[in-house]
């Protein structure tokens, strides 16, 4: 049995997008933007967007 492991990157502005490129190009990378402007992701980027506002501990 194969595990797959995940690894959660957070990051903004010219970062988060550096970051964003580079798990694209990575061929065993699945990367998830998420954000709340899908708009201001990067024309190219084709993945998984998740909208909205994240929730803090203390809101759930």
């Amino acid at each position: 049995m194969t595990t797959r492991h995940r690894t959660r990157i957070l990051a903004t502005g010219f970062l988060g997008g550096q970051a964003l490129r580079a798990l694209t190009e990575h061929p065993d990378a699945e990367p998830i933007a998420a954000c709340r402007t899908p708009e201001r992701l990067p024309g190219w980027f084709a993945g998984q967007v998740r909208q909205g506002r994240p929730r803090l501990a203390q809101e759930v």
